[in-house]
């Protein structure tokens, strides 16, 4: 029934989240990226 409620709203979002719903999943996906190349430099990973 919760999900109904909010998939049937009309989306109210403030812009913060909207600026954080498309932002932060590309800053993670950045970070772990960079994360992974620096992890695989050093060796910590094959």
């Amino acid at each position: 029934v919760h999900s109904i409620r909010i998939a049937s709203s009309t989306a109210g979002f403030s812009p913060f989240e909207v600026f954080m719903m498309i932002v932060l999943p590309l800053v993670v996906a950045v970070f772990l990226f960079w994360y992974a190349m620096r992890a695989a430099r050093k060796g910590w990973i094959g």
